[in-house]
């Protein structure tokens, strides 16, 4: 039998549909990760940078993603014991680099294609720092819905909106023409193709616990659902459009730097108090619609006992479970 929580979820947003999402994205993620290290044991720059001015992904970073792949992969066929290994090996790499970064040791980002690596456009290619954090998050994402505790699916959820933050981030920065963006330090920034794959392994990690969170909030048929999965895209879309839009007025000479910081604020404080506004107006409507019910709930329930009364009979109920 259903439960209450799975009648209330739309039709559209079944289990079937979430392991797809998974699916593909592991397929890309594999994809990916494999195309990288055939372009760095071939030497196709094309494959490990894109563009000759922009940043190469480590082959470490590829085989990163490969496994992450296949955890999902696993995850999607319910191999509890092979996610949880993959995830350990990812998280185990980041965990490595990080340490390394910090203390100065066991630069294992550094073991596959040395040599490659040093003269590849004359910068040294290691991990991007941030992108250790991602994949850290990465596999505490895969492993936290298999434990026991009642609020590990949220902490998958809240690791998995962290890969898409930092992928954001560095994606932003490249689409914006700020090759800075992404950098932590004087390291190198997260490649483009990092970023992109970040972003699409994120939306297979949010995945994992469609049941649980915010993914809860997003499947439910009522005006929450639909007011989740109407203002969140926009909540993420509409500043980076604001953003895009003051720098292209900036750059054309329209205004200066100080004029449009002030009409980006500006501008974000008119969206949100739109999104705001017509969120509010949503959840009214829908309160008078339940008002509305639990009034005629009330007035049956009386009919109902005015006809016992009248008829002079009367109803039980018996409990067996108690």
């Amino acid at each position: 039998m259903p439960s209450l929580i799975e009648d209330a979820c739309d039709e559209r947003f079944d289990q079937t549909l979430f392991d797809r999402v998974k699916i593909a994205a592991a397929a890309l993620c594999i994809v990916v990760g494999v195309s990288v290290l055939f372009g760095w044991w071939q030497g196709i720059e094309t494959l490990t940078r894109i563009r000759p001015h922009l940043s190469a992904m480590n082959p470490v970073t590829a085989i990163c993603f490969t496994l992450s792949g296949v955890a999902l992969l696993y995850h999607a066929l319910h191999r509890r014991r092979a996610v949880l290994t993959v995830s350990a090996v990812v998280g185990l790499v980041a965990g490595l680099k990080l340490l390394n970064l910090w203390l100065g040791f066991v630069p294992v980002d550094a073991l596959l294609f040395a040599d490659e690596i040093d003269s590849a456009g004359g910068t040294i290619h290691l991990m991007a720092p941030n992108s250790a954090t991602a994949f850290l998050l990465t596999s505490i994402a895969l492993t936290a819905p298999y434990a026991r505790h009642r609020r590990s699916a949220d902490l998958s959820q809240v690791a998995a909106f962290g890969v898409l933050l930092i992928a954001m981030f560095a994606l932003i920065g490249y689409g914006y023409g700020l090759s800075g963006a992404g950098r932590i330090a004087l390291f190198i920034p997260m490649a483009i193709h990092s970023g992109v794959t970040f972003c699409v392994l994120s939306l297979g990690l949010l995945c994992l616990a469609p049941d649980r969170g915010v993914m809860l909030i997003l499947r439910q048929n009522g005006p929450a659902g639909a007011m989740a999965r109407t203002v969140l895209p926009l909540a993420i879309l509409v500043p980076i459009i604001i953003g895009t839009l003051r720098l292209w007025g900036q750059n054309a000479g329209y205004y200066g730097s100080e004029a449009g910081v002030a009409l980006m604020i500006v501008a974000n404080v008119v969206v949100t108090f739109v999104l705001l506004l017509a969120s509010l107006i949503a959840l009214h409507r829908s309160d008078l619609v339940r008002v509305e019910r639990e009034r005629a709930l009330i007035l049956s329930e009386q009919q109902y006992r005015l006809a016992e009364s009248v008829a002079k009979v009367g109803h039980w109920r018996l409990d067996l479970a108690g």
